[in-house]
């Protein structure tokens, strides 16, 4: 008998409660999971949602199975077996069950696709996007994996798609951007934000991937998907050829097959996201439609190669080699149930946030914890004023008695981490972060009674700000490593009542979704409505703590050259986009610096504003720009008047020498200078 699965349609203009309904048949082709699922609905409502999970076969053209999941309006389907049957084009659905009638219904074959997607990719000049791989190009593989040309396009057609592409795929031309420019989060954000305005503001199936050469981490990232593009999340990934996913390891038998396959397998993974597919180890963080497993030793594009098997940072080469070794280039079946069965707005861009919450009850905490994880805001009070995003501090000390390897970048590491806010009297909610990125991070030691420091923007994600009225607030963090869960204390926190009608008339604007973006990227040179409110609040609260924060939004994006991605094409130049790198403004750099530090009373105040770690971040990242302006005796009263403030504050030892390392020798370098000028 011919391939029969695929999906059907229905359809009966006067029935009720249903009026039309699609089935999807899942019994042959690739990867078949001997499941049906359905949805139907009466006008624009959609009714119910259903699967039949597992079929068995009764003949060549027969199958039956129980209905295992449903969801919307379950009443209105109360059976629960179905049987189905095919004949030439045609599919016969019996709905049996409960002690009532049989209900009856015949589909028509519409496709072999359960659902369709646009893609669209983009690349940066000088970029060569990997979207192709041949499965025996490296050695290293399984013994019985077919020899033959995957593509990015290929696999999401198995997952059950019928993909298209937009014709709109474009070079983003780097003239003017500098050689090897690398890519700043708040640049991306911009990127993605001006292309995806071309879309119509609802779910759509449509993805947009864009392939650079660097992230400004630098090697350690190899790609992200951006969260959330104006209303909706999940429409956009981004892809870093020039990162660890181009180094393979010394020795390797075949350097250039592992590039192509680490570079396929990371743009895979990151599409992979935008389609609301979890990490293969973080399936249980979530609410999930139907239960999944969840571990490091799954063979998922969804799971890291680095991590596989025992989630051991520091094996990483072996952990990889052994990955691809198993490795057949598909999801799991799990993550196929979800993508051909799941609800559509669970899957579909634009639909549903990624991933879900999950409670804190769930987590596997271990009897006598080596690590201990304190949230705390660094300040005396643990209060914040009205408007002034909550910035907090996350510490995890090695308590043991031995060193404990870590990754080095674990308290940025959004992915592994839920934190859970709760205004006292209100419900439960999850911080969910703007982006999520794929990194490879360097394995530490951290010495018994060492720590390790991190901070946390906590006033907005993707589900809009979470701390956004006077209150008390409860704050939970839980890391997830490796098995076990290592869950914080439970910080409460205070928003105070505003002051002054300003602050209330301000807040209207403030508390959007581009402001929260901004302050969370460090500033746009494209969101002007949400500049111009920073402005605005800095001009009328000189004198409180949002102020601090809406300068550093305002500046930063000022203190270097700065990329812009236009998507108004060139018209002599079809297929590229207009990639421009406007200057940095050397008076922003000087207005900062007088924010951060123009007085001993500045300096403390802005410290207990943004925390001691975006302190120091922002004043070094100012310095550097005020040296590269030529303004170095600017920039060494600055390093000074750092110093000064983060050594009255008590700050570690080991944070000050560096900073006093870079200040003396500021101060040799300009005493030998003037050495040279006398002679």
């Amino acid at each position: 008998m011919s391939a029969v699965s695929g999906l059907y349609a229905w359809s009966d203009p006067g029935g009720a409660p249903f009026t039309r309904e699609v089935l999807r048949f899942d019994v042959d082709g690739f990867y078949p999971q001997m499941a049906a699922s359905g949805s139907g609905g009466a006008g624009l409502t959609v009714g119910a949602h259903w699967v039949a999970k597992p079929l068995s076969a009764l003949s060549n053209n027969r199958w039956s199975g129980p209905i295992a999941y449903k969801a919307g309006n379950a009443h209105l389907l109360p059976h629960t077996q179905v049987a189905l049957e095919v004949t030439g084009k045609k599919l016969r659905a019996r709905f049996a069950g409960q002690g009532l009638p049989d209900v009856v219904r015949v589909y028509n074959f519409k496709r072999r696709a359960f659902r369709q997607v646009a893609l669209e990719f983009d690349v940066e000049q000088g970029v060569a996007p990997v979207l192709q791989y041949r499965t025996h190009e490296h050695p290293n593989r399984p013994a019985a994996l077919a020899n033959e040309s995957l593509s990015a396009r290929s696999v999401f057609e198995r997952a059950g798609f019928r993909v298209t592409r937009t014709g709109a795929d474009g070079t983003v031309s780097g003239a003017g951007a500098g050689a090897g420019a690398m890519w700043s989060d708040s640049e991306m954000h911009d990127a993605m934000q001006v292309h995806f305005s071309l879309f119509r503001e609802e779910p759509l199936w449509g993805l947009w991937t864009f392939v650079a050469g660097m992230h400004e981490e630098g090697l350690r990232l190899g790609g992200v998907m951006f969260d959330q593009i104006g209303p909706h999340h999940r429409q956009g990934t981004a892809v870093f050829m020039r990162s660890f996913i181009s180094q393979p390891p010394n020795g390797d038998p075949a350097p250039d097959a592992w590039r192509r396959r680490m570079s396929f397998w990371t743009t895979v993974h990151e599409m992979g996201h935008a389609f609301n597919l979890l990490h293969a180890w973080e399936k249980h963080l979530g609410e999930p439609w139907i239960a999944q497993p969840s571990g490091y030793d799954q063979r998922s594009f969804m799971n890291y190669p680095y991590y596989y098997g025992s989630g051991e940072h520091g094996n990483r080469d072996a952990n990889t080699e052994r990955f691809f070794r198993d490795f057949e280039f598909r999801f799991t079946d799990e993550e196929l149930m979800f993508l051909r069965h799941a609800p559509e707005r669970h899957i579909i861009m634009g639909g549903e946030p990624f991933g879900e919450h999950h409670a804190l009850e769930q987590a596997a905490v271990s009897s006598a914890p080596a690590l201990a994880l304190e949230v705390r805001t660094g300040r005396g009070q643990d209060a914040f004023e009205f408007l002034e995003p909550v910035v907090l501090e996350l510490k995890l000390k090695n308590q043991s008695p031995k060193p404990i390897n870590l990754p080095d970048a674990l308290l940025k590491m959004t992915e592994g981490m839920t934190v859970l806010v709760q205004r006292r009297g209100g419900p439960q909610r999850t911080w969910h972060p703007y982006a999520h990125y794929c990194r490879r991070p360097r394995s530490i030691a951290l010495e018994a009674g060492r720590s390790l420091y991190e901070s946390l923007f906590l006033s907005a994600g993707t589900r809009r700000w979470l701390i956004d009225e006077p209150g008390y607030y409860h704050v939970r963090v839980c890391l997830h490593l490796q098995g076990e869960d290592v869950v914080s204390n439970t910080l409460v926190l205070r928003v105070t009542p505003p002051r002054s009608w300003d602050e209330e008339y301000l807040a209207q604007d403030y508390f959007s979704d581009d402001v929260g973006r901004v302050l969370n990227f460090d500033g746009s040179r494209q969101l002007a409505a949400a500049n111009d409110t920073l402005r605005e609040m800095a001009a009328r609260l000189p004198e409180r703590k949002a102020m601090v924060h809406a300068q550093v939004a305002l500046a930063m994006p000022q203190l270097r050259p700065y990329k812009l991605l236009t998507a108004k094409r060139a018209p002599d130049d079809r297929g590229r986009y207009r990639l421009r790198q406007e200057a940095p403004h050397e008076r922003m750099g000087r207005e900062l610096a007088k924010v951060l530090a123009g007085t001993s009373t500045r300096s403390a105040a802005a410290a207990v504003a943004l925390g001691h770690i975006d302190y120091r971040e922002y004043a070094l990242s100012c310095a550097a720009a005020l040296d590269k302006a030529g303004e170095a005796s600017r920039a060494r009263q600055l390093r000074r008047a750092l110093l000064q403030t983060l050594r009255a504050r008590k700050v570690l030892a080991r944070v000050l020498k560096d900073i006093e390392q870079t200040l003396n020798q500021e101060e040799e370098e300009s005493h030998a200078g003037k050495l040279r000028g006398t002679r």
